[in-house]
């Protein structure tokens, strides 16, 4: 069943709380009607030395960014933008280059719980419902006195319709509203979000990365499909994406040349564009 609400309605940081399972993400909350971005505000928190596992929420941001610094649509009291603080002992560890996919399979499966909808995952870190995008995830690491501090930001969509897109994203997004046809309780959905976040963590934290690396690549919409990457300002190239690495990288086997014998070129992939060939996904 799925909790509807009001979207006029904000949070209700009470019941928050009472569905939450977790030790430290989301016990300590910012609710901001209005934010420029809910990471910038969770930089500079994470600056002041703020609680690890604090979290920023906004039922707006009038500069929600997405990766490579493009801008994240944000209509007020809609959706969510959340971004948590979390702390890092020990930054030389293997898995914290897992935290990005980490946070996309928690969302996803956040998502499944409270709607029901079958979310597949773009690498590294798009969400997608029926070949759009219902979220996405943007990390970025704040250095403090030794010790690292990964700021987590999720943007999910809830509460939209098709025309409270912008026109350039009408065929590339969607909702969990769009796919039910129904509000959906914020609140009930940012719990789920934290309580599969921080189980998560802490599984590829303790137990390494081998459960994790299953999880994501069964939810994954890229393995197995022709795509081209895009490195830096270079040129794209084509090639079939094979694997998840151990570390999360992509590996894509490229084209093979027919003057080269067979032969093919794997590539690992950690920070590009990556889009399916036959249907070219522009993200924000």
């Amino acid at each position: 069943m799925i909790p509807t609400g009001d979207i006029a309605v904000g949070y209700d940081l009470a019941a928050l709380q009472s569905a939450l399972h977790t030790r430290i993400l989301g016990r300590n909350v910012h609710y901001m009607d209005t934010a420029a971005s809910t990471n910038s505000t969770a930089i500079a928190l994470a600056e002041a030395d703020s609680l690890d596992g604090t979290i920023v929420v906004a039922e707006v941001q009038t500069a929600g960014r997405g990766r490579r610094g493009r801008l994240w649509h944000s209509p007020h009291g809609r959706h969510i933008y959340c971004s948590i603080i979390f702390r890092i002992a020990d930054e030389r560890s293997a898995w914290i280059t897992w935290i990005p996919l980490v946070s996309a399979l928690a969302a996803a499966e956040a998502i499944f719980d409270t709607a029901r909808l079958p979310v597949l995952l773009k690498w590294p870190n798009d969400l997608l419902v029926s070949d759009r995008k219902i979220g996405g995830i943007l990390c970025e690491k704040v250095g403090r006195q030794g010790r690292s501090v990964v700021v987590i930001g999720i943007g999910l969509n809830i509460n939209c319709d098709e025309t409270d897109f912008p026109s350039d994203l009408g065929n590339l997004a969607t909702s969990i509203k769009m796919e039910h046809g129904q509000t959906v309780n914020r609140t009930t959905v940012l719990a789920a979000l934290l309580n599969r976040l921080e189980i998560r963590l802490d599984r590829v934290r303790s137990e390494g990365v081998s459960e994790t690396l299953a999880a994501y690549s069964a939810r994954s919409a890229t393995i197995g499909e022709r795509v081209q990457v895009v490195l830096g300002e270079g040129e794209p190239v084509e090639g079939l994406a094979e694997s998840i690495g151990p570390d999360g990288c992509l590996r894509v086997r490229l084209q093979t040349d027919p003057s080269a014998n067979g032969d093919s070129t794997l590539i690992e992939v950690r920070s590009a564009d990556v889009n399916s060939v036959r249907k070219v996904i522009t993200t924000s």
